[in-house]
């Protein structure tokens, strides 16, 4: 919420977000950026996990594999209104 300053002098509230609605697309917006960096991210550390685990070091692969799983049974276990 944004005071502004009106031509007589009286203060006026302005709110960017006249109804909910377009704080509730904003936030979806956001959920899904977010859900695509996690995923990606996700990616990425089994992908090197699984480069590093080629040369015999799979300790990356293993804590990415529990790491992603514990996502995807939190995500999975949340209720969906």
């Amino acid at each position: 919420m944004t005071v502004l300053a009106g031509p007589e002098g009286f203060l006026f509230h302005h709110c960017l977000c006249l109804n909910g609605q377009d704080s509730s697309l904003l936030s979806r917006a956001m959920k899904l950026f977010l859900a695509f960096v996690v995923w990606i991210g996700m990616g990425a550390v089994l992908v090197k996990g699984l480069l590093l685990a080629v040369n015999g070091k799979p300790l990356l692969l293993t804590l990415g594999a529990l790491g992603f799983i514990a996502l995807v049974a939190k995500i999975g276990c949340l209720s969906h209104d």
